[in-house]
This record gives C-alpha cells, structure tokens and sequence, in this order.
C-alpha cells in the first residue's frame, strides 16, 4: 500500500513541518489501516491523506454510494465508543476527520 506511506494534497506540505507530524501520521495510518484498506479496495479517490489538528484527514471521491457506505461502515467500526454515546459524526470522531463525495455516473 506505497500510496499511504505519505502525507499528500492541500494541507499536507504545512502537516509535515508541524513536529511529530509524521510520527502521528504513522500511529494514524496504522489505527485506521483497515478504513484505508477498504477505501482502497473500494477504489475511492484520495485528493487529501495528512494530520490535521491531530486526527488523520482523509478527503477522497468515491465511485459509488455502495463504495461510499462501505467506507463509513468500516471507519464507524473502527471507532470503539461506549454504547451509551449517540453515533459519531465525521466532524467529531477522535482521531479521524473525513469528507468523502461520490461521483455521478455517467
């Protein structure tokens, strides 16, 4: 998976100055391997991979609705929260901040 060894897109050149930016990036990509792994498998678009006030920032297209909520599916069952807890919206999960689009078909 060499395309998730780097922080890339918008953002991610100022990420990389900030210290431990690259060491969080990698505790990132390892807690959230199997979100990447399917957004991989999915086929979704990466434009951004980086840290971004210290959670990892993910911002892709994906090609489907279908693809797009498998991604969520996994991304919300690799976030361990008490069950007394309401759901997680993207902008509040600890650790993990997407924006994720799906492309009409043609």
């Amino acid at each position: 998976m060499g395309i998730f060894d780097k922080m890339f897109g918008r953002g991610a050149s100022e990420a990389e100055q900030q210290q431990g930016a690259q060491q969080r990036f990698n505790e990132l990509k390892q807690k959230y391997q199997t979100v990447l792994t399917t957004a991989d498998n999915e086929k979704v678009q990466f434009l951004n991979l980086h840290v971004q006030d210290n959670k990892l920032f993910i911002r892709g297209i994906a090609p489907s609705e279908e693809a797009k909520n498998k991604f969520w599916d996994q991304s919300n069952s690799s976030i361990q929260t008490p069950t007394t807890l309401p759901p997680i919206s993207a902008s509040t999960r600890v650790g993990l901040l997407v924006r994720l689009q799906v492309v009409a078909k043609a």
